[in-house]
């Protein structure tokens, strides 16, 4: 069979597109910095018609029936060496139909076992039947960590300061956002923290959480920060964080970081 040239496939690809948006409506968006080969898109696109049509059958069924009704060993029966193993098993039972289990935050072998035989076996998923689709579900989506979830934020919003890049924290920022009593929009602030910190080097030496309270749908959070600037002298500051649970999700609405006053 003849190879096709660079501009056939692109043809080729154009048309596909074409006809991913026709039928199945949906919008490409295109990175031009991904400057994909033509053959690689062919095969990215087509796996997209592949999951369009799989997903137009809406076919639903129990993860246990997916995997044939297994019989797993009941977690409360198995010593620790055996749920190690079993835990093992049932990972490797789920990933031969595609599904993927993890978790964010470190979870007992017995517990996440628990979870797997117990939780998991139970929930409704949609069959896509395409080449390599994975569907993946994590612990935290059934049992949220919320008090590691804000030690995360607290902990990158730290670090996004220190380096001057407060951007990389955007989408968890509240808008209006208080930072040191004063109010900004989201977009007004990151502005602000990015031209303070250029130029200028903080290393974080050491944190430590003081207080970390969770009250219905608000946080907060103290902490005690060592930091460095320009090889200087480490100094000290505490730090405080307000929190607001939004839809299942952490917002941070207000911040007091003492050493990065960006009120210049």
């Amino acid at each position: 069979m003849k190879k096709k040239s660079p501009e056939e496939q692109k043809f080729e690809n154009d048309v596909k597109k074409l006809k991913i948006q026709a039928e199945f409506g949906a919008s490409m968006f295109e990175n031009p910095e991904a400057n994909l080969p033509p053959e690689v898109e062919s095969k990215w696109l087509d796996s997209i018609i592949a999951f369009e049509k799989a997903a137009e059958k809406k076919e639903v069924k129990k993860i246990r029936e997916v995997l044939s009704f297994p019989e797993l060993p009941a977690p409360e029966n198995l010593d620790s060496t055996q749920i190690t193993n079993a835990l093992g098993s049932a990972i490797e039972l789920l990933n031969q139909k595609g599904i993927e289990v993890s978790s964010i935050y470190d979870v007992p072998d017995k517990e996440m076992y628990r979870f797997i035989c117990e939780d998991l076996m139970e929930v409704d998923m949609n069959i896509i039947d395409s080449p390599g689709w994975i569907t993946t579900f994590t612990y935290e989506e059934f049992y949220p960590n919320h008090e590691e979830d804000l030690k995360r934020d607290v902990r990158e919003f730290v670090e996004s300061m220190l380096k001057g890049k407060p951007g990389q924290m955007e989408w968890k920022l509240e808008s209006p956002f208080s930072y040191n009593n004063r109010e900004y929009s989201n977009s007004e602030f990151i502005d602000l923290a990015e031209r303070f910190g250029n130029g200028r080097r903080f290393s974080l030496i050491e944190m430590t959480i003081d207080t970390l309270t969770i009250s219905e749908l608000k946080g907060h959070v103290s902490a005690q920060l060592e930091y460095q600037e320009h090889n200087q002298e480490t100094k000290k500051t505490k730090l405080s964080f307000e929190f607001v649970n939004e839809y299942d999700w952490w917002m941070i609405i207000k911040v007091s970081f003492p050493p990065i006053d960006i009120s210049f």
